[in-house]
């Protein structure tokens, strides 16, 4: 009897020491996944740090070409400031010199001179001029 209990014994604690091993296994196996997960949370997390200072990177990369584009624009709308101030200014001057041309064609005409521009006056006032002091040397 104490040998039949004893082999019953035997058996129920290599029964339990198996399952027990089992057990250990699973657990094992449990804690090997668990490793395994915080590893790829840890990787995750790195990732998104990297990724993060990417953003930034790039936010700020974003924000410096912004403020160098308003700036170029500042600089065009100052240009074209600058252009149409030029244009006036032109403008104007064109309709000075059209005032003078006027105005120069009306002394001609006043003095009787057939010319079309100054160049022909040069010579005609010239001659004169030479003829004025012929006329003085010789009165004297």
């Amino acid at each position: 009897m104490l040998r039949s209990e004893n082999v019953q014994v035997r058996s129920q604690l290599s029964t339990i020491q198996r399952r027990m091993f089992q057990e250990k296994q699973q657990i094992v196996d449990y804690l090997r996944q668990i490793e395994n997960d915080l590893i790829e949370k840890e990787q995750i997390k790195q990732r998104e740090l990297l990724l993060r200072q990417d953003y930034e990177q790039l936010k700020n990369s974003i924000n410096q070409d912004q403020e160098k584009l308003e700036q170029l624009q500042a600089n065009c709308s100052q240009l074209l400031k600058t252009i149409q101030n030029q244009n006036e200014e032109k403008n104007q001057l064109e309709s000075q010199l059209d005032s003078y041309q006027s105005d120069i064609k009306r002394l001609y005409s006043h003095f009787d001179i057939p010319i079309a521009s100054i160049d022909q006056l040069i010579p005609i006032l010239e001659d004169r001029y030479q003829t004025q002091q012929s006329l003085q040397v010789n009165i004297y």
